[in-house]
């Protein structure tokens, strides 16, 4: 788990050699199988990278091994499957290039997989006895997750699954949890396995262009034509990612201890995410948020489609120029927020059911009133025997389930956050500082629970952020009658 990139694993190739079975009968415990993975990185064989990225290995590095008999067909039951795979390989001794691994008795650290690894491990053991394997190796071990008959999973841009905090600027650490790395070998007992590189890697290059300095507080990027993270299939043994499990549209690179950037310099920032087209005439965008405000470069595949390759290096420069005054930052100016004021709206004595909220414009909808179902980011409502008022996205399964139950029927069902926040509502006048207090917040959710002067943080579907506040409303004890509210948005 600690692989040390020294400039970043990309296209380089990784050989992973030499496994040799004991003698005599193989009784399915772990000792009685000596199996070892020598992993080398060979010179000479990068792709379409400017720069010497290099790759060692460290000391608790693990892989996430598949292996089925030689000549055999996958089981049908994906049960079945999944209970004999994977095992985990990690560093047998020390660190460098090259470095030899050994058949792990535990799971990875943090192991995404699902079923025990006793079971797994003693199947393998009975297939390793049994005659030459097939291969399919994955990095990092933790990934040691099987999917369908062949497959498993590997993930991009998931903050709830990979590291995706940058610690400091020009720091590539990090990468030792994106970097997806592939291998196979067929008809072995002593694979000899080269590893190549699933994800595509962006390299931010910021530039401070203006009059001040400024840090970094977080890179995001948003493609709103292609899957660019989440959770894929990958098949393991013809080294392809077959279909995405979940999609996610909008990946951010959170930067901890960030160093200023003066005036005239200039700082990198690192990702790793699937590999995606960017269709003719589409666009990505990417956000730089800092301490002086957020600025958005937009990338334009224009007449011809834009192709990020796996094990390829995307390098993007992005000029920041802030003023004294606070104002610029290049790319496209700081975005001010427009307040909406709601006023006081009564819960009637048939329904929990207060409102429905366009978080991109404020706009209000009603129950039974005219609206496009796709507009509403947030439903208002009262819960816990009416005394919790409550702000919920629509695919939240209670509020379906209790409330509003015609929200199963809608086209269009957003999967909204919200994040309470301890923000002063009056203060924040720019779409920067929610991105950011949004990002220092904790709590990410469906949906949350709010009192009178509390505030919470929507990020929409479409990467749009906005502010809720309870302003007012009338309680009966601890039952809500009505509410009033106070919308900040960037309409």
């Amino acid at each position: 788990m600690k692989k040390n990139i020294l400039l970043f694993a990309m296209f380089a190739a990784v050989s992973a050699v030499s496994c040799s079975k004991t003698e005599g009968v193989i009784d399915n415990k772990p000792q009685d199988v000596s199996c070892v993975l020598v992993a080398e990185v060979e010179p000479g064989t990068k792709t379409s990278t400017s720069s010497d990225f290099k790759v060692t290995w460290s000391a608790g590095d693990a892989l996430a091994v598949y292996t089925w008999p030689a000549g055999t067909e996958l089981p049908s039951d994906a049960a079945v499957w999944r209970s004999a795979e994977p095992v985990v390989f990690i560093t047998a001794e020390g660190s460098g290039n090259p470095c030899r691994f050994s058949l792990a008795s535990d799971d990875a650290e943090k192991s995404l997989a699902e079923l025990p690894y006793a079971d797994r491990l003693s199947a393998f053991n009975t297939r390793y006895a049994a005659g030459n394997l097939d291969w399919g190796v994955i990095y990092p071990g933790r990934m040691a997750n099987a999917s369908r008959p062949g497959m498993g999973i590997v993930v991009f841009g998931d903050q709830e699954r990979v590291n995706c905090t940058q610690k400091g600027n020009n720091n590539l650490e990090h990468l030792a949890d994106q970097d997806v790395l592939y291998g196979y070998a067929s008809n072995t007992l002593s694979p000899k396995v080269k590893m190549r590189h699933v994800g595509t890697m962006f390299e931010y290059v910021v530039k401070n262009t203006g009059e001040v300095p400024f840090v970094v507080n977080t890179v995001k990027i948003k493609v709103a034509s292609a899957v660019i993270g989440g959770q894929f299939r990958y098949n393991v043994m013809e080294g392809k990612i077959d279909s995405d499990m979940t999609q996610i549209h909008e990946c951010p690179l959170y930067v901890s201890e960030g160093e200023s950037i003066p005036v005239g310099g200039e700082a990198k920032f690192y990702q790793i995410l699937a590999p995606f087209t960017l269709a003719a005439n589409k666009t990505a965008e990417i956000t730089i948020v800092t301490d002086k405000g957020n600025s958005t470069k937009t990338i334009a595949a224009d007449a011809s489609e834009l192709v990020f390759l796996p094990g390829k290096q995307n390098t993007i420069d992005i000029e920041l120029a802030f003023k004294e005054s606070g104002e610029g930052g290049g790319g496209e100016t700081e975005t001010p927020l427009v307040q909406h004021d709601i006023a006081e709206s009564w819960f009637s004595s048939e329904s929990n059911l207060g409102c429905y909220l366009n978080m991109a414009n404020g706009e209000k909808y009603v129950y039974g009133g005219e609206f496009n179902k796709a507009d509403v980011d947030i439903v208002v409502f009262r819960g816990s025997g009416k005394t919790a008022l409550t702000f919920a996205a629509p695919v939240d399964s209670g509020l379906q389930e209790w409330v509003d139950n015609s929200i199963k029927g809608w086209d269009t069902i957003n999967d909204t956050k919200v994040k309470k926040v301890d923000v002063d509502f009056d203060q924040v006048t720019k779409l920067s500082e929610i991105v950011s207090a949004y990002d220092a917040a904790a709590g990410e959710d469906v949906r949350c629970i709010l009192a009178k002067e509390e505030t919470a943080i929507v990020k929409t579907v479409d990467g749009e952020y906005a502010l809720i506040k309870v302003t007012g409303g009338t309680k009966y004890d601890d039952v809500w009658g009505s509410f009033a509210l106070s919308l900040k948005t960037v309409k």
